[in-house]
């Protein structure tokens, strides 16, 4: 008999008030030991099936983890070695030769080419945000602009001075590294060799679009540069969203007054140079340094090679870093040509879609 029918006769003997026999007992004992083998037979099962189940997730999890570790690994040796060529790219400071004197050249890059990617990409890496206007407490959305073309720049007889610069302060030096600039954040040039290193930085100079051939032309003359808080020199930025304050667009005409150019979306100028900043003397916040004509004197007679006004989260006033060169130590190396696109809501656009 199965099952059902021994718990159907057990009920039809409960109700005559009957004792079953012995032999239906011990088949209800039997069918009752079986259920629960069965039952434990089901649980073990289950029991094995959700085991399994977690052990899957468990694989798959790590196996995802491991996944996006090997990725994240693989990204950031690919970020190490792209950051590397592009230095390369960067730093490469092409030889005169010794036949060419008063060589000058303007070139644009070739949009898919590595040199254009590597100054388009530090360009716009550069980006900051800035407060809406003078020492508000708001900050205003990062800078979202377009590049238009990138001009590769030669100018023989100003790389000359340039180098003979560099022998100067390496002269100087004699053989020991210049120090370290606290919180500077721009692309480090490679060092020279058999040249101590001497603080080679690439930063951003931002001009008016009326005057950006003729100083293609001359170069910057940092006694003919803007008076402000460091005195007069060639001031540079380690951020293009900086340098964008003294950029004017191709609208503005003759006039080079950055506060006055009203055009949101029009083409800018900001170049790129190769800047010796060599020893240079770190300026904190309360001193002023607004008649300065030249660059302060170390312990050892000599003058500093520049100056770096410090931001604030480094002892000093500024909200972003700047530097300052009292001598022709800079070499123009592009020119970017640029335009913010219509959506941008930085602290540029803001001030000249008021205006």
């Amino acid at each position: 008999d199965c099952v059902g029918c021994v718990r159907r006769k057990l009920v039809s003997y409960d109700n005559k008030e009957m004792k079953p026999p012995r032999s239906f007992l011990s088949w209800h004992s039997l069918a009752c030991h079986l259920r629960q083998i069965r039952l434990k037979l089901c649980r073990g099962l289950r029991q094995r099936r959700q085991n399994a189940l977690h052990i899957a997730q468990c694989e798959n999890r790590n196996r995802h983890e491991k996944t996006l570790q090997i990725q994240e690994e693989l990204q950031k040796l690919k970020n190490r070695e792209e950051t590397y060529y592009w230095k390369k790219i960067l730093s490469d400071l092409p030889r005169i030769p010794p036949g060419v004197q008063d060589h000058i050249s303007d070139t644009p890059l070739v949009e898919d080419s590595p040199e254009f990617s590597a100054v388009s990409n530090m360009f716009l890496k550069s980006m900051v945000r800035h407060r809406v206007s003078f020492r508000s407490e708001e900050w205003a959305p990062c800078m979202d602009v377009t590049v238009v073309e990138i001009r590769k720049l030669v100018h023989a007889p100003l790389q000359r001075r340039y180098e003979a610069e560099i022998a100067k302060v390496a002269h100087v030096q004699q053989s020991h590294d210049c120090t370290d600039i606290p919180g500077i954040n721009a692309v480090k040039c490679e060092k020279h060799i058999g040249l101590p290193d001497l603080n080679e930085y690439l930063l951003y100079h931002g001009a008016a679009f009326s005057r950006a051939h003729q100083i293609l032309r001359t170069g910057l003359d940092p006694q003919t540069g803007t008076v402000t808080g460091s005195g007069r020199g060639t001031y540079f930025a380690e951020n293009a969203s900086k340098a964008d304050f003294y950029a004017t667009c191709d609208s503005c005409g003759e006039n080079d007054r950055p506060r006055s150019c009203c055009n949101k979306c029009g083409d800018r100028y900001v170049f790129i140079a190769r800047v010796l900043l060599g020893q240079s003397h770190v300026l904190r916040a309360g001193r002023n340094y607004h008649d300065a004509i030249n660059a302060e004197r170390q312990e050892n007679g000599h003058r500093y090679d520049s100056h770096t006004a410090l931001s604030s989260a480094w002892g000093g006033s500024l909200d972003h870093m700047e530097y300052v060169t009292y001598k022709e130590k800079c070499l123009l190396r592009w020119l970017v040509r640029y335009r913010h696109k219509e959506t941008c809501q930085c602290h540029n656009c803001l001030y000249r879609g008021r205006s």
